[in-house]
């Protein structure tokens, strides 16, 4: 993870440390924004590398209802991912591990003035990188079967880019028009000033959050009137309700993964994949700069270790209405029972 320098003498310091100490801010703000970072690389990698992925996008359906539902969740997912994204850099903990700091606090007027560049637009970056990751898999999947498409009268996968360009519109007019919905404050605030705070990150959310479990302050009339000097309660609410929703979904997901895929289409199976899991462990990764811990690693060492302790998660799967016995994963035993 990268280390912050001491940014009081920033002024007197040569223009290679200067532009260095700028590097590591954005590394440092990335670093912080890992889980929704992952989440889009993933989705990068996926249709740059998977060829099966992009094949999706050569799928013949019923062309308005089913891709309109299929880039709502790629709009979703870079939502998510954007919304994660702020929600960990809110808090103070990764800014100033076991720290309190409480507005008109000099510390935290510096901290806030060094890190609102990049804690503008990394989150609104990493959204973007969703929608680029579709554009990769649609324009890689018109170059793989270009001739095969032509020779069996397929529809061109180009066509779909459409889609896409609506929902990168939505995308950019919800960064835009954001903080006019959640911060009625902002609302009153000239045009061009309003513009400037979108492009500077002045005036925006960063480090407000001393506590990661600032949703208890929703079960309180104390926290609710606190919570009011800065943005709607109201939004503050349907985060929650959103969070306690995917958590839901994730939980089923991991539960009972083939009821996910028989009710969800293939392209969009795919989306939620990468996207259901970003809020929940964006919030773990708030809980390990609070206590001090890597709650994410540790995690994914308890997954590892559970999955090896299930002795039937590798087998090979049973075809309905025949009577098979079960096999192991192993390739002998499915290559004797090919048929």
């Amino acid at each position: 993870m990268p280390k912050d320098t001491d940014y009081s003498r920033e002024v007197s310091r040569p223009a290679v440390a200067r532009a260095w100490d700028v590097v590591l801010r954005w590394l440092r703000v990335l670093w912080v924004c890992r889980v929704s970072a992952v989440s889009a690389g993933l989705g990068i990698a996926l249709f740059t590398l998977a060829s099966p992925a992009r094949d999706l996008f050569m799928e013949i359906q019923a062309y308005w209802l089913y891709w309109t539902a299929f880039f709502a969740v790629v709009l979703a997912w870079s939502l998510i991912v954007h919304y994660a994204a702020r929600k960990v850099l809110e808090q103070q903990a990764w800014a100033a591990p076991g720290e309190v700091m409480l507005p008109g606090d000099p510390r935290l007027a510096k901290l806030i003035e060094r890190y609102r560049l990049p804690a503008a637009w990394v989150p609104r970056i990493l959204g973007l990188l969703c929608i680029y990751a579709v554009w990769l898999g649609i324009t890689g999947a018109a170059q793989d079967l270009a001739a095969a498409r032509r020779a069996l009268d397929l529809p061109d996968p180009r066509r779909l880019l459409w889609f896409l360009v609506a929902a990168t519109a939505a995308y950019v007019a919800y960064v835009v028009v954001r903080r006019r919905l959640v911060d009625p404050a902002s609302r009153s605030e000239p045009l061009g000033d309003y513009l400037h705070d979108l492009v500077t990150g002045g005036g925006g959310s960063l480090l407000i959050e001393p506590n990661p479990f600032w949703f208890f302050d929703l079960a309180t009339r104390t926290g609710r009137q606190a919570r009011r000097r800065g943005p709607s309660v109201r939004w503050d609410v349907i985060a929650v309700v959103l969070l306690l929703s995917l958590a839901v979904v994730w939980v089923i997901a991991v539960i009972w993964p083939w009821l996910v895929e028989i009710v969800t289409p293939r392209a969009l199976f795919v989306i939620l994949m990468l996207g259901l899991p970003v809020s929940l462990l964006a919030f773990l990764s708030v809980l390990s700069h609070y206590l001090r811990v890597p709650l994410i690693a540790g995690l994914i060492l308890l997954l590892s270790v559970l999955t090896g302790l299930v002795p039937t998660f590798h087998d090979l799967r049973q075809v309905e209405g025949r009577n098979v016995t079960r096999l192991g994963a192993r390739p002998s035993n499915g290559l004797m029972r090919w048929d």
